[in-house]
């Protein structure tokens, strides 16, 4: 990651849900978002698109979130230049992990972290030049 701008900004955001149509439904009438498939690997996903940029996403809620009765939220991303060593971070002030760091095939690296408050946060190191740090 490439400059100082991209580092600690908010860049990705993901809607995880129990209906995906009826939140597609809601979102693109209330916000006049667009969306469009994913084309990367992995499981389907959508993403959320503001006159055809992507913004965010949105998934089925994940086997763990249904496990302990989550509700449908939101999780906000910041870029950090490195997964890893922000996850080690993270557990050394006091927070905890979710979803250790994660590699995400030809895009980058994520987690799911709580501050020491229990407020869920993720993390994204990008593969290549970081958005924004031009």
């Amino acid at each position: 990651m490439t400059g100082p701008i991209a580092r600690g900004r908010f860049v990705h955001y993901d809607l995880m849900t129990s209906d995906i149509e009826e939140a597609v439904d809601f979102y693109t009438r209330l916000a006049g978002w667009g969306t469009m498939p994913w084309q990367g690997e992995g499981d389907p996903y959508t993403m959320w698109t503001n006159e055809g940029v992507p913004l965010g996403g949105v998934m089925p809620l994940p086997e763990e979130a249904n496990a302990v009765d989550a509700p449908p939220h939101w999780i906000a991303y910041v870029m950090v230049p490195d997964t890893a060593a922000t996850v080690a971070k993270t557990e050394q002030l006091g927070g905890s992990v979710i979803v250790p760091a994660t590699e995400i095939p030809n895009v980058g690296s994520f987690s799911i972290l709580h501050d020491p408050q229990g407020g869920a946060f993720a993390i994204f190191t990008p593969l290549g030049e970081a958005p924004g740090s031009d």
